[in-house]
Formats: structure tokens, C-alpha cells, sequence
């Protein structure tokens, strides 16, 4: 316990800049966008301490309040899910069905089969939670996840 305790008393700037720079060069192997931010509060620390040096238990606590603020603001900026694009659905698989006609492939049970596009089988609920034979046409009306939404189609 001493040799960490020696360590933290004598951490410099230099320091603090190798375990930002460390904690940014494994975001960019693992990228999650998490380490980025306690990287950039550790390379702000090392730029602290060279203009003014502080004790090392200040050190800790403004590497640890940054941290908190700096993901803060970066998770409101830096969020994939606030972009806003002309093809929410582009990988949405499932969604490109909505409006085709395929036949169930099983009978269905309280409302629940499957149907088959291509050489897949799909879960789907049938609308009205009717139970319909295999073979039925029903034309997909909606897609919650991987679970197609479907009506059956009047002859």
C-alpha cells in the first residue's frame, strides 16, 4: 500500500497526461465513449498542475469533479441518439416488410405464428389476436423490434 501512496504524493502533470492519454488511446480500441471523458479530465488536470501545482488529494478531487461535469456535458453534446437523420429505419431490417403480403408458415396460437420471408421465419402477431391456419396471406402492418405486426387479408 506505501509504493501507491509514494506514487500518488509524487504525481505530476506528467503523469496525469500519460493516464489521459492512455485512457484515450483505449476508448479508441474500445469504443464505448465512456473513458474518453475521464481522459480529457486527466490531460485538463496535467494542464492545471502546470500552471498551478496542487497537493495531491486536490489533485484527485478536481481529476474527480471534472470527470463528473465534463461526462455530463459530453453526454448531452456527444450523443449518437440526438442525431438526426433522413433514414431513421436504414437498419431496421424489419421495417422494410411493412406494407408486403406473406403467408403464415405455422398455425397460429392466440394470436402468435410465424411467418416466412425468404428462407426466415418471423414472429408475428396477428391483429385481433385471431388464430389463423398455415398458408394464410396477412399483410404486415407494423414491426416492434423483431416481431412483425400482421393482419390477415380478407379473400
Amino acid at each position: 500500500m506505501m509504493p501507491i501512496m509514494e506514487f500518488m504524493q509524487t504525481m505530476g502533470p506528467e503523469a496525469w497526461a500519460i493516464l489521459g492519454i492512455t485512457l484515450i488511446i483505449i476508448e479508441v480500441f474500445a469504443p464505448s465513449s465512456f473513458l474518453l471523458w475521464p481522459g480529457l479530465s486527466a490531460l485538463t488536470v496535467s494542464v492545471g498542475m502546470l500552471l498551478y501545482p496542487l497537493a495531491w488529494q486536490d489533485q484527485f478531487i478536481v481529476f474527480a469533479v471534472l470527470s463528473v461535469v465534463i461526462t455530463l456535458v459530453g453526454r448531452r453534446f456527444y450523443n449518437p441518439q440526438h442525431i438526426i437523420s433522413d433514414q431513421p429505419e436504414l437498419n431496421i431490417v424489419s421495417s422494410r416488410y411493412i406494407g408486403h403480403i406473406y403467408t403464415l408458415a405455422e398455425d397460429s396460437n392466440n394470436g402468435r405464428g410465424r411467418v416466412k420471408i425468404g428462407d426466415s421465419l418471423w414472429l408475428a402477431e396477428i391483429e385481433g389476436e385471431k388464430n389463423l391456419t398455415a398458408g394464410t396471406p396477412v399483410q404486415v402492418v407494423a414491426q416492434r423490434d423483431t416481431v412483425l405486426k400482421v393482419k390477415e387479408l380478407e379473400p
